[in-house]
């Protein structure tokens, strides 16, 4: 049901409301500076895809939001001064992206809001030193013989889940000397990775340990597969490190058929797709397997939503079963939400 909430400062709200807070869908405006957010909302606070003005000058942001920062992936516009599109965390660039600041373009990995200092120097050399690199020819034993293990080791505890995992495997065997060099075309080297393993046997080998959380196993020793969901075209692995002591849940996103309605196969794929498969938090102690599917539900609440939002004509608990059923169960059929219940998993 939607509804009008009226704020301090004439600051005003309609649409979808629960427990006497905006939750769904509404628009929120703001008098005073013209600013104003539409789009999905979650106890609160902006949470999902949306739209907001700053007001006045002060730009535009459309993209995604997470606890009512923005948080995904997204573009924001200041008219005459920058624009971004790339990926946020809390509230700041962080991840891949390209920022045009006046007449100068930055484009590579921010975090935390912060551009590399290498950005800073000379594009000249840069672009002199590419013309002298020689193409790579990538394979598995390329990967593991170059492989820097504590250089790759530093970047997964970076804990993003915007940057795939294969660039940091490419940054730590081939460009770990050249930041600067990768920073600036590290779109560039993605592209030439891709052509490189494009209908490669190597490119199905590839896309199939990045789903089933053996990738990093399989590179090096120091990495173990502790735990494994298979969720139809989406997986969490729990894999630990010998060397930090640590714990990684990595996150892996499968391309779907659309004329076969299943998941894609991995054997001989006719191009090399770079899904999902990035780092979603680090622990410093192994979970039992209970507790790390309760770690995949709370990093799954967006998904939750949009089907929640998406079905909404369906009665809420027919909804939400329908959901469970869907989110959390194999491409065999097991369920593992009924499995967590029961406390058999």
């Amino acid at each position: 049901m939607k509804k009008t909430i009226n704020f301090p400062n004439e600051v005003k709200y309609f649409g979808e409301v629960k427990n006497g807070k905006p939750h769904g869908k509404g628009k929120l405006t703001y008098p005073d500076n013209g600013g104003k957010y539409e789009g999905q909302w979650k106890n609160g606070k902006y949470h999902g895809k949306g739209k907001l003005n700053y007001g006045g000058k002060q730009g535009e942001y459309i993209g995604e939001f997470k606890n009512g920062k923005c948080d995904g992936y997204g573009e924001f516009k200041q008219r005459g001064v920058q624009k971004y599109s790339g990926n946020w965390k809390n509230g700041k660039y962080h991840g891949q992206g390209t920022l045009k600041h006046y007449n100068e373009v930055y484009s590579g990995f921010f975090k935390n809001g912060e551009l590399p200092s290498i950005y800073l120097e000379p594009r000249e050399n840069k672009t002199n030193q590419n013309k002298d690199k020689k193409k790579i020819k990538y394979t598995f034993s390329y990967l593991k013989k170059k492989l820097d293990i504590f250089e790759l080791i530093k970047y997964l505890n970076w804990k993003d889940k915007e940057t795939q995992i294969i660039i940091y495997i490419i940054w730590s065997c081939s460009f770990k000397d050249e930041g600067a060099e990768f920073a600036f075309n590290a779109g560039n080297v993605l592209k030439e990775f891709r052509l490189s393993v494009k209908k490669t046997d190597f490119a199905g080998e590839l896309l199939k340990y990045q789903f089933d959380g053996t990738l990093l196993p399989k590179l090096n020793n120091n990495f173990k597969l502790e735990i494994y969901f298979e969720m139809c075209h989406i997986s969490h692995a729990l894999i630990s490190s010998k060397i930090e002591k640590k714990f990684y849940h990595i996150f892996a996103l499968r391309e779907w058929d659309n004329k076969k309605d299943k998941p894609i196969n991995f054997k001989k794929p006719s191009e090399y797709i770079l899904e999902y498969n990035n780092v979603v938090d680090v622990l410093d102690t192994k979970p039992s397997k209970s507790k790390f599917f309760e770690l995949i539900m709370k990093d799954s609440e967006g998904m939750e939503d949009a089907f929640m939002e998406k079905n909404k004509s369906i009665d809420y608990e027919e909804r939400e079963r329908l959901m469970y059923d869907t989110i959390y169960q194999s491409e065999k059929g097991i369920n593992y939400y009924d499995l967590y219940k029961k406390g058999k998993l």
